[in-house]
């Protein structure tokens, strides 16, 4: 997870990695961009995925990815204050956006 650096919404949270799809775009390639653009990282295959919607007006499309990579190739872009390679015990301590423990727990129960 990466620390938001100016996200106006919860600055300085943990959060996922993420952003919006553009319009030439997928939601797997827009995740896959997102990832290279926050962190550097280049993600070779999506293991899994699952959509939420919360609302009628917005849809979040959740994915699960494999790193094979060293762990500190990460170069966090100016979005960010930092990020980390965390347990999943680990991040129920950490100062998160909302439902992100709750979207680890349906990845884990679907993965």
């Amino acid at each position: 997870v990466s620390q938001s650096r100016y996200d106006q919404w919860e600055p300085n949270k943990f959060t996922l990695i993420g952003g919006s799809i553009e319009d030439n775009e997928d939601p797997i390639q827009g995740i896959l961009r997102e990832i290279k653009e926050e962190t550097g990282l280049i993600i070779d295959k999506i293991l899994e995925k699952f959509v939420i919607q919360r609302s009628s007006d917005a849809v979040e499309h959740i994915y699960i990815a494999k790193y094979d990579g060293n762990p500190e190739d990460v170069e966090l872009n100016k979005e960010h204050a930092g990020y980390g390679w965390f347990t999943y015990p680990e991040i129920r301590y950490l100062n998160t956006v909302p439902n992100l423990v709750d979207y680890i727990n349906i990845a884990i129960t679907k993965y």
